[in-house]
């Protein structure tokens, strides 16, 4: 089975955790035997520092590592507010005539977004006359649906074409049958965790390994700086939880919101309450996630995050927003609370029954690792899925 495995969103040296869990998931399918190759396409450059995206006149059009990966260029309208909906046109122009030129057919090209990866695809699919896989991640209508009709409307063409479409949870999956798409098309396939890198250990090991301090709780958000995540309503918690508890909190992720957040922390004096790390090496993570004593993750919308996962994987508690697919993972009471979204009260509440209850968060952690194991979330088991789903598709065509 050969596969091409189609993403923008994919680690390259300059963002080398953009899109992780998709190189996991790519990883998984070539370990578990699949011939890959990886198109993630980059926006052309004009290689003067200065100039938007200059550094990606940088990145070499092809790299090999385990698997090869090409990086065509496109033409990437910008300001993206108001362009976007011409990123997926550009992106199926370029990349697919790339495609068509340089790479021998696959028996399957897998999308990992809808748009523009799987939208720029339809052109190859068609050339080629082999089978689409696409990924929903979840959040497509918060995201884009409301604000770019016209992204809505190619997302969609996408879906229709589409031989197959993997939802990253049961709620995604359900949201896209309510826009019309037919129940026998979507199936439901959850990443998975590398339980070989995410257990628990012990927390003082994982604090001295990063320099954090053994005397304070520390509460960790990981994810983009940014309004969807919910950081505007966690920051307006903080003052209060440090006040009453001492809790530092550990920030991971780089975003737009940084700048608001800075000032904010200026406001209310929590410069050493409040550590924005920005963006860490994924071999970092397990060491943070052992080193909290609680996840929050305040979401608006989400697919299934992968953070949660680590999380639970490695023995902690989880505070969340009842949002999409996460209370598909978390179980309130049990493994975690769930909150709901846009409510600092809320936040305030739950990160204190675990901050002053430290069995309570003990127990919760262990039922976490537990959950993890009996629902099977390893990405042995994706790619036991994957490579089924491309063997279906396929051998009907």
């Amino acid at each position: 089975m050969r596969s091409l495995e189609v993403s923008q969103d994919f680690p390259d040296a300059f963002y080398p955790n953009r899109g992780i869990f998709v190189k996991q998931a790519i990883d998984a399918v070539y370990r578990a035997g699949v011939d890959v190759v990886v198109v993630s396409p980059r926006a052309k450059a004009i290689p003067i520092k200065g100039f938007p995206n200059y550094h990606f006149s940088k990145i070499p059009i092809i790299e090999e590592r385990d698997y090869t990966i090409h990086h065509p260029r496109y033409i990437y309208p910008v300001p993206k507010r108001f362009l976007y909906r011409f990123a997926g046109p550009s992106y199926g122009f370029h990349a697919g005539e790339y495609i068509l030129d340089n790479i021998k057919k696959t028996d399957v090209i897998h999308a990992h977004f809808p748009y523009p990866d799987g939208y720029g695809m339809l052109k190859v699919k068609e050339r080629w006359g082999v089978p689409l896989v696409v990924h929903e991640r979840g959040g497509y209508i918060y995201a884009t649906g409301k604000a770019y009709p016209s992204i809505r409307k190619m997302h969609m063409e996408t879906l229709e074409k589409a031989d197959r479409i993997v939802a990253v949870s049961h709620d995604t999956r359900n949201e896209y049958i309510t826009l019309g798409v037919p129940e026998e098309k979507i199936e439901v396939v959850p990443n998975g965790v590398n339980l070989d890198r995410f257990y628990p250990m012990e927390k003082s090991e994982a604090r001295s390994a990063l320099g954090l301090p053994e005397d304070r709780p520390i509460v960790l958000f990981a994810g983009y700086l940014r309004p969807r995540k919910g950081v505007q309503h966690l920051i307006e918690a903080v003052p209060k939880l440090v006040r009453e508890y001492n809790a530092l909190f550990v920030l991971l992720g780089e975003g737009g919101m940084r700048h608001e957040l800075e000032e904010k922390l200026r406001k209310y004096h929590l410069e050493g309450d409040v550590m924005l790390k920005g963006t860490i090496p994924h071999d970092q993570m397990p060491f943070y996630e052992n080193a909290m004593d609680v996840l929050i993750l305040p979401s608006l919308a989400e697919g299934r995050p992968n953070v949660v996962l680590e999380a639970m994987a490695c023995g902690k508690p989880v505070v969340a927003t009842s949002v999409s697919g996460i209370p598909e993972l978390v179980q309130d009471g049990k493994t975690g609370i769930l909150i709901p979204p846009s409510d600092v009260e809320a936040i305030k509440d739950a990160l204190s029954r675990i901050l002053t209850d430290s069995e309570l968060g003990r127990r919760m952690g262990r039922e976490g690792k537990k959950a993890i194991v009996e629902m099977n979330l390893s990405w042995g088991n994706y790619a036991k899925n994957m490579i089924r789903i491309y063997e279906e598709v396929a051998g009907r065509r």
